[in-house]
């Protein structure tokens, strides 16, 4: 190894601002200094290079030399100047923020091969150091808010409706079928022999012996309504038009149905279904335990919904009053356009974008649909500048790398299922993971020390 006795003589280059979150830093070593290196890395490479004629490490510099990987050699240079510098360098740019009164969150060698190399004998290299957002947090410790209730749940069923809504699925789901002569009703199962058109292509697609479950919400309901009423042996023919999310507009289609058989429900109520049905019976405790279970997860579902509106709460506070936050305007535009393009190119953007994606998706008009789309990509790049300062000087129960790589190791499998493309990079995901876990604890956090009266 190259000894630690030679001194170091490095400086600052240049620093700047890339951005507000990052700032970065040209170091050069002398010429004198590099220079040294340079040959007692060199001498320590040629002695492992093998001569005919010679003894390992002691042919001549000019014959070992032609034998050299040069761009390998190179590399090892490079490298022992950064390695013997870099600590100096960390120290450095740690001083220079201290001055600057900034933050930092770590400190990263630049791999843009034009901040690195030999410089008229010197060597030159970047350091970026990633830097939190200037942001004041006093005004957290102010958050105290009137509590949401159940009745703020917009759109939230009754528990009875709840009930009874639950009751008819697992009926629909668990229940014997037996071959009939009646009308379809609303909770029947057909064989059936389907012709399909879909009228935007004139593209057909044919099924046998199709079996069509109504009532399980796996069919849209204008599909089922034209089924009620039927009987085996009927044909059927009608259209159906379907909200198509992959081309942002309605898709009509064509079906022609010929019913084969028809199959209705043994049990009539979930009663009956609790007392003459063994499989019933055998997974579930009772009616009662299945009702009172209903009710558990219904209030579960009321206090996750209620955290929600805690959540919103806090976050319009803190838009609103932490005070005038850095954006980075080319990275908002381009997000804002994305969006903007989205919401064009669907004829029905409302049933694309719900209001739990984006809150003005279903009061936005064609004037307002811009203002709206910045609005809320601005709120949402500061939003995420506060829960970064929040997690990285409030949070103590940070996630740790190893914790890291186990939701990445797990999302990876099947990236689709989490919302991810398929073919995303593990580097890429795990900055995406990362981020959301950022997030939740950031929040967690704030949830924690707002007061709710």
């Amino acid at each position: 190894m190259p000894s630690n006795s030679t001194p170091n003589k490095l400086t600052i280059s240049n620093q700047n601002f890339v951005n507000d979150n990052q700032f970065a830093v040209d170091f050069v070593v002398d010429k004198d200094t590099f220079s040294s290196l340079r040959d007692r890395v060199t001498e320590q490479y040629l002695i492992n290079i093998e001569i005919p004629g010679f003894r390992k490490g002691h042919a001549p510099r000019d014959k070992a030399m032609q034998k050299a990987d040069l761009p390998y050699l190179e590399n090892l240079i490079w490298n022992e100047a950064i390695t013997r510098n870099y600590t100096e360098a960390d120290k450095m740019i740690r001083d220079e923020l201290i001055i600057k009164d900034r933050n930092l969150i770590n400190i990263t060698l630049s791999q843009n091969p034009e901040t690195i190399g030999d410089v008229e004998g010197s060597f030159k290299f970047q350091l970026n150091a990633y830097l939190l957002p200037k942001i004041d947090l006093k005004v957290i410790v102010k958050m105290e808010f009137k509590a949401p209730v159940e009745a703020d749940i917009k759109s939230r069923t009754s528990l009875k409706d709840y009930t009874v809504r639950e009751c008819i699925n697992f009926l629909n789901t668990f229940n014997e079928y037996v071959e009939t002569n009646e009308k379809v009703e609303a909770n029947s199962r057909l064989i059936v022999d389907i012709s399909e058109k879909n009228l935007l292509n004139d593209e057909i697609k044919d099924t046998k012996d199709a079996l069509i479950g109504l009532g399980l919400s796996q069919f849209p309901e204008q599909f089922e309504t034209n089924l009620v009423g039927t009987k085996a042996g009927d044909e059927k023919n009608f259209d159906v038009t379907i909200f198509n999310r992959t081309i942002g507009k309605d898709n009509p289609f064509h079906f022609d149905i010929n019913i084969k058989s028809v199959q209705a429900q043994k049990y009539k109520t979930i009663e009956e279904l609790f007392v003459g049905s063994e499989f019933v019976q055998k997974n579930f405790e009772s009616q009662e335990k299945f009702v009172a279970d209903l009710e558990q997860r219904y209030a579960q579902e009321s206090q996750s919904l209620i955290k929600d509106l805690q959540l919103k709460l806090i976050i319009n506070y803190l838009v609103a009053n932490v005070g005038e936050i850095q954006i980075e305007d080319e990275q908002a535009n381009t997000e804002v356009e994305r969006l903007f393009a989205e919401f064009n190119k669907n004829q029905d953007p409302v049933k694309t974008f719900n209001d739990s994606q984006f809150p003005f998706a279903s009061e936005a008009t064609e004037k307002t649909l811009k203002i709206e789309i910045t609005k809320y990509v601005r709120g949402e790049f500061a939003l995420s500048k506060i829960l970064m300062v929040v997690y990285y000087q409030k949070v103590t129960n940070k996630t740790s790398e190893e914790e890291l790589e186990q939701n990445v190791n797990e999302v990876i499998k099947d990236p689709t299922k989490y919302g991810y493309d398929k073919d995303v990079s593990r580097d890429k995901l795990k900055d995406q993971v990362f981020d959301i876990i950022l997030r939740n604890k950031s929040l967690d956090y704030l949830l924690g020390i707002a007061k709710f009266n």
